[in-house]
């Protein structure tokens, strides 16, 4: 098993937006930690990393990365270990904007994805509560605009009842800019309150979903764009793997060791690995636990029901 890369969850208390579709900072939710990661555990997994010969590092993807208060240093670090950065954002660059963030991000980064999942501003107010839309667009549009990396550019939308039908235009301004990647991410509900907005809920929307799966298809053909999680239903179902295991590890901004991104994680039912406080990284990669639970995954509960499962290969 090789650890090709780590997700460092920095601050997944700290967001500028209030998404209903997030476990965590959904309007629904009570208000979350500010806890982060402290600069001396993020110094040390990633000089482990390094070590380990880790290909990217992922700042947390549960709150917006740029607001992890040693982010730059982070940004540095990474430079001065060779290491790359895969970057999950809302798009906002807040605090100093895209072009002074951009400064630090090209030298490192491998891949960027821009979290968009309406092009109009009430729907996508909706669905990422907070987002100035307008400036949101100019703001990716202005970091394609600056590539001057060889670092690849992706969208990612959630695809649900609200913006399922503007999926077309979105991939249109996709190709447009020149993003090399649009990437279709499933919904979770996690709320009832959300189960109207999953694409499976009902006939009418698993029938307007299998009729955007055609167009973008269709849309994409004779195109350099990679669609990613555009697919019918019916081909999603077959038999599938994970993705993570034995590939990918997650460390919490305590340092606890996590196999994987389950929205149920916190709910309980995985194994504890330790805290790279205490522990090194090669330690509980190698530990007869993970492997152990590497082997017998497919048993759990988790496991089974997961949308992030890939098609077997």
């Amino acid at each position: 098993m090789q650890l090709k890369r780590i997700t460092l969850i920095t601050n997944p208390g700290i967001c500028n937006l209030h998404c209903p579709m997030c476990r965590v900072h959904g309007l629904a939710q009570e208000p979350v930690s500010s806890a982060v990661m402290p600069y001396d555990l993020m110094e040390k997994v990633l000089g482990e990393c390094a070590v380990l010969g880790v290909k990217e590092i992922i700042p947390s993807t549960m709150g917006e990365p740029f607001l992890y208060p040693h982010f730059k240093q982070m940004l540095l670090r990474i430079f001065q270990l060779k290491l790359k950065l895969n970057l999950t954002t809302n798009g906002t660059f807040p605090g100093s904007g895209v072009d002074y963030w951009s400064e630090y991000l090209l030298p490192v980064l491998s891949d960027v994805k821009f979290s968009v999942n309406s092009l109009d501003a009430i729907t996508a107010g909706k669905i990422m509560g907070g987002i100035d839309v307008v400036a949101q667009k100019a703001s990716i549009a202005r970091f394609c605009g600056l590539r001057k990396y060889p670092v690849t550019v992706s969208l990612q939308v959630t695809a649900q009842r609200q913006n399922v039908q503007e999926l077309p235009k979105i991939l249109q301004w996709a190709m447009d800019l020149g993003v090399d990647r649009f990437k279709v991410n499933p919904f979770w509900v996690h709320h009832p309150d959300l189960e109207k907005e999953s694409l499976q809920h009902s006939q009418s929307s698993r029938d307007l979903w299998k009729e955007a799966v055609e167009t973008l298809q269709r849309m994409a053909q004779g195109h350099p764009i990679r669609l990613q999680g555009v697919e019918s239903f019916a081909r999603q179902s077959e038999i599938k793997r994970c993705p993570f295991l034995g590939r990918e590890a997650w460390i919490t901004e305590t340092g606890e060791f996590r196999v994987c991104c389950h929205p149920g994680y916190e709910d309980g039912g995985f194994p504890d690995f330790g805290t790279l406080k205490t522990q090194t990284l090669q330690g509980v990669w190698e530990s007869n636990a993970y492997r152990n639970f590497v082997e017998g995954y497919g048993e759990m509960d988790f496991c089974k029901r997961c949308e992030f499962r890939q098609l077997a290969l």
